[in-house]
C-alpha cells in the first residue's frame, strides 16, 4: 500500500506566453544529457477522424473491460496479446514468453472488487487512518527461474529504483498496468531479450493486501496495517476479480532487443465547447490543414524524435456533443477517482485502436496550475476505452503567440502551439512508461541512472526547472519529463535510456 507519484505536468510559476515577452531563454550553464533525435523517413499522415462515436453514458460511471488492439498470440503470431481471462486476487497465473521478446506488459481490469477501503497504519503509539480507492496492481511477477521481478507486498518504495528489476509507483483504481523492463538494471539484463519461458503473475489489488494484512500470518511488509471490513453487499477483499492480459513486444532482429526506432500512431480528441461558445480555433475537419495544429504536430514530432520515435498516423476527432456539453468548457482535476471527470473523459478513447490518445481541453480545473494529466504510468497500451486510456492536455494556448516557420526549432516561450505540443509530449512520455526525473519534493527520482537528478539542497522550496539546470547534481530541469514546466528552461530533452523505455511500449510499432 503506497502513495502514488503524480502523473501530471504542473506550472509552478505564471509561465504564460505573456511572461517575459521578447526575452531569449537562457541556455543551461552545463551540458544537460540528451539523446540525438532520430531522422524520420516520412512526415506523419494527418487525418480527419470525424466525430467520436462514443454513446452518452448518462450518469453511469463507465468502467467497461476492453480488449487489446494487438493480434492474439497464436501458432502464426508468437507475440501480441495473451488473454489470461478472469482471475481472482491471489491467484498465480503462468504465461509464456517466447524467445526474441523485447518487453512484457501486464494489464489488470476490474470485473468485481471493492471500490475503496478504510486503511489503518499503526506505528508505535500513533495510528494513521486513510481512505483509498482500490488500486488495481499486480501482487507479484516472477521470471521462468522463479526470481521475484516485482512485488507490491512491501512498505513504500525506493527513492531511486534504478537498481531494482522493475519500478512501479503509479497506483490507480479499476485499470492497472505493469511493464518490464523499465529500470537501468532491467534494461541491462534484458538487452539481449526478456528471459524466455513460463513467467507467472499473482493477481492483486489493495483489497488483496488488506486481506493479507488481516490474515493469521500477515507478511512482514504489512505489519501495522489493518483495514475495516467491506460493507454489506460489497465483494470481500480476498474475492476481487480481474481480467488479466499480457502483451509481448517482439525484439529487434539484430543488435539490442529494444528496437532503435519505432512508429507511434496518435489520436488527438478535440474537446471544445458547443457552438457558439467554442474556445479552440480548430475542429477535426480543419485540424489537418490548420496552422495551429500543423505547428503543434510538427513540434510534437520533434520532441518525440529524441526518444527514437516517429509519428505515423495522426487522427483528429471531435468529441460528441454530449461530451462537449459536459467537458467542453474545462475538466476538473479535483477528483482523481475512476468516476471523476478526468478518468471518465479518457473512456472516450476509441476501443480497438492502437493509438496513444490525447484529449485537448480548453482548460484544466479552475485556476489550476495543472497543464496535463496522464491516466497511469505506463498506460494500458493498445487497450482503449478504459479510465486510464490516454492523457488530458490543456490547449488553452493553442494557436496563440508567434510561432517559428515550418521546420523551425521548438519555441515554448513564444509559440502557444509549441507549448501544447510540449505538454502532450510530456504526458505521452508517462503513457509510454516514463516517470518524472525528480518529484517536486526533491526526494524521489526516476529509475534510470542516465537521467540527472535534483535534490532538496538545490532549492529552498520545491525543486524547480531553473534550480535544476545547473549541474550534474542539480540537473534535469530542461528534460521533457521534469515534474514542472518553465518556458525559460524547459527544452524537452530525453536521454538514451528514456528512449529505450518508451520504445518497449506495445503501442510502438
Amino acid at each position: 500500500m503506497h502513495e502514488a507519484v503524480p502523473r501530471r505536468l504542473a506550472l509552478p510559476i505564471l509561465a504564460t506566453l505573456a511572461a517575459c515577452p521578447g526575452a531569449d531563454p537562457p541556455f543551461p550553464p552545463y551540458e544537460e544529457p540528451r539523446a540525438p533525435a532520430v531522422r524520420c523517413p516520412s512526415a506523419p499522415v494527418l487525418v480527419n477522424g470525424g466525430t467520436n462515436p462514443a454513446p452518452d453514458p448518462g450518469a453511469t460511471c463507465v468502467q467497461a473491460v476492453r480488449d487489446s488492439a494487438l493480434p492474439a498470440v497464436s501458432a502464426s503470431a508468437t507475440h501480441g496479446w495473451i488473454d489470461l481471462g478472469e482471475r481472482t486476487v491471489g491467484e498465480v497465473v503462468p504465461f509464456p514468453v517466447p524467445p526474441g521478446t523485447a518487453s512484457i506488459t501486464v494489464i489488470e481490469q476490474v470485473v468485481d472488487a471493492a471500490a475503496r477501503m478504510t486503511i489503518h497504519f499503526a506505528s508505535g503509539s500513533t495510528t494513521q487512518t486513510f481512505i483509498e480507492e482500490n488500486a488495481a496492481v499486480v501482487a507479484e511477477l516472477r521470471d521462468p527461474a522463479g526470481f521475484l521481478v516485482f512485488t507490491d507486498i512491501r512498505l513504500g518504495g525506493p527513492s531511486d529504483g534504478s537498481a531494482t528489476p522493475l519500478f512501479f509507483e503509479s497506483y490507480a483504481a479499476v485499470t492497472g498496468t505493469l511493464s518490464y523492463p523499465n529500470t537501468s538494471a532491467a534494461l541491462e539484463v534484458a538487452a539481449s531479450g526478456v528471459a524466455a519461458g513460463d513467467w507467472t503473475v499473482r493477481v492483486g489489488d489493495y483489497g488483496y493486501e488488506c486481506a493479507l494484512a488481516g490474515s493469521p500470518d500477515p507478511p512482514a511488509a504489512l505489519a501495522g496495517f489493518s483495514c475495516d471490513p467491506p460493507g454489506a453487499g460489497v465483494t470481500p477483499f480476498a474475492q476481487g476479480r480481474y481480467r488479466v492480459f499480457v502483451l509481448t513486444r517482439p525484439a529487434a532482429p539484430t543488435g539490442s532487443a529494444i528496437p532503435a526506432t519505432g512508429t507511434l500512431d496518435v489520436a488527438f480528441h478535440l474537446v471544445d465547447a458547443l457552438a457558439p461558445g467554442q474556445l479552440m480555433p480548430v475542429d477535426a475537419a480543419s485540424a489537418p490543414t490548420h496552422a495551429a495544429t500543423l505547428r503543434m504536430v510538427d513540434a510534437y514530432a520533434v520532441l518525440l524524435s529524441q526518444a527514437g520515435l516517429c509519428l505515423g498516423t495522426v487522427t483528429f476527432l471531435d468529441a460528441p456533443d454530449w461530451a462537449r456539453s459536459r467537458f467542453g468548457t474545462g475538466v476538473s482535476d479535483a477528483d482523481g477517482s475512476a468516476c471523476g471527470e478526468f478518468s471518465q473523459l479518457l473512456t472516450l478513447s476509441v476501443p480497438g485502436q492502437r493509438t496513444l490518445d490525447l484529449f485537448l481541453v480548453p482548460r484544466i480545473g479552475s485556476g489550476s496550475a495543472t497543464l496535463g494529466i496522464d491516466g497511469t504510468i505506463p498506460g494500458p497500451a493498445t487497450v482503449n476505452g478504459t479510465v486510464a486510456s490516454g492523457a488530458m492536455v490543456s490547449a488553452a494556448n493553442l494557436g496563440a503567440g508567434t510561432c517559428p516557420a515550418a521546420g523551425g526549432p521548438v519555441d515554448v516561450l513564444r509559440c502557444g502551439s509549441d507549448e501544447v505540443a510540449y505538454i502532450a509530449a510530456h504526458e505521452s512520455g508517462h503513457y509510454l512508461g516514463l516517470y518524472h526525473l525528480t518529484e517536486h519534493d526533491g526526494r524521489h527520482w526516476d529509475p534510470l541512472t542516465g537521467t540527472p537528478s535534483c535534490r532538496t539542497s538545490c532549492s529552498s522550496a520545491e525543486v524547480s526547472p531553473a534550480a535544476c539546470a545547473r549541474s550534474t547534481t542539480c540537473g534535469g530541469g530542461p528534460n521533457l519529463m521534469f515534474w514542472s514546466f518553465d518556458p525559460l528552461v524547459s527544452r524537452g530533452y530525453l536521454t538514451a535510456e528514456q528512449g529505450q523505455v518508451a520504445r518497449t511500449s506495445p503501442l510502438v510499432r
